[in-house]
């Protein structure tokens, strides 16, 4: 969450659409984890516990442009331009409740929808959202041990300046989060570097 624009934006929605690309995240865990009969449900339902969260920055000055790069989207509340600045305890409350307000309407319409209306529905912005695959995704620590290594890669290879990265990690960052990379996805990429590296 933040109202400043950033030298490498993130895609940009409002606290409604979050609230629909985090509810729309649940339904998909949800119904992998009931269509998946060969797992032990316990099991199941851990592994596929939707794994969400929103940062938001200091009272004084906000969330860095490095904090800002372990999120996939960028919040931003409708505020006057002139002074679109709230208090962190202002944008907590008012993003909580767009969402709350979001997940009263998606728990009504939830159980009166049959399946064929939920392929009309449209989504209110044009994002890429987390596709289930067979491979989990690849975690925060690892898009940035993959960045980190191909920006050293880089830099070995002389195709980047060590001196002068300036926002090579940061686009290489915003490349993984839109691949939306999986763990054999990661495996493959790993390997690739360290051949790379060696020869």
């Amino acid at each position: 969450a933040s109202s400043r624009s950033r030298h490498m934006p993130r895609p940009v929605v409002t606290p409604t659409q979050a609230a629909k690309i985090m509810f729309d995240f649940i339904d998909a865990q949800a119904a992998l984890s009931a269509d998946d009969s060969n797992v032990d449900t316990s099991s199941a339902a851990t592994s596929n516990k939707p794994n969400i969260a929103i940062l938001f920055g200091r009272e004084d000055r906000g969330l860095t442009n490095e904090e800002l790069a372990y999120a996939d989207y960028h919040i931003q509340i409708d505020a006057n331009p002139a002074y679109p600045v709230l208090n962190v305890a202002s944008a907590v409350q008012v993003i909580a409740s767009f969402i709350f307000a979001y997940a009263q309407t998606h728990t009504q319409t939830a159980d009166s929808l049959d399946s064929d209306a939920s392929t009309d529905a449209q989504s209110i912005i044009n994002v890429n959202l987390r596709q289930q695959w067979d491979e989990p995704a690849i975690n925060q620590q690892q898009l940035q041990q993959l960045t980190q290594r191909t920006t050293d890669l880089m830099v070995q290879r002389g195709l980047a300046n060590n001196e002068h990265l300036k926002s090579l990690p940061s686009r290489l960052s915003r490349l993984g989060s839109r691949l939306q990379l999986d763990q054999k996805e990661y495996q493959l990429l790993s390997a690739l570097i360290a051949k790379l590296s060696k020869d």
